[in-house]
């Protein structure tokens, strides 16, 4: 009896010993980021509704600096799934953040003119 309970004792400690031999071993995966090219490095907006007209939406633009730069009040849908809209979008932040910058007064529908 007491020979058995050694070896069972043996095995376990061996095999926690390999375990934690092992999992010292592995290095972290490296993860690739990839950033889509409607993303800027200028700065961020936000789309802001209005529950009382469901087709009015407002588009706040930060820079990095989380400093708010501009704002459009948009009439009519937004489809904030499709990649024209997202890249047109980005354009405008990039507009509105390098005329802050300078500060340049901006065109009241910078919507219309970045088109």
């Amino acid at each position: 009896m007491k020979k058995t309970f050694k070896v069972h004792a043996l095995i376990i400690g061996l095999m926690i010993a390999s375990l934690s031999v092992t999992a010292q071993e592995e290095e972290p995966a490296q993860v690739a980021t990839v950033i889509p090219k409607y993303v800027s490095d200028k700065g961020y907006w936000v789309v802001e509704g209005n529950i009382h007209n469901k087709q009015e939406q407002t588009i706040h633009f930060y820079n990095n600096d989380d400093l708010k730069v501009y704002q459009q009040t948009i009439t009519g849908r937004l489809k904030l799934n499709r990649r024209k809209t997202l890249m047109h979008i980005k354009r405008m932040l990039d507009t509105a953040v390098v005329a802050w910058e300078q500060r340049k007064p901006l065109n009241e529908n910078l919507f219309a003119a970045t088109k």
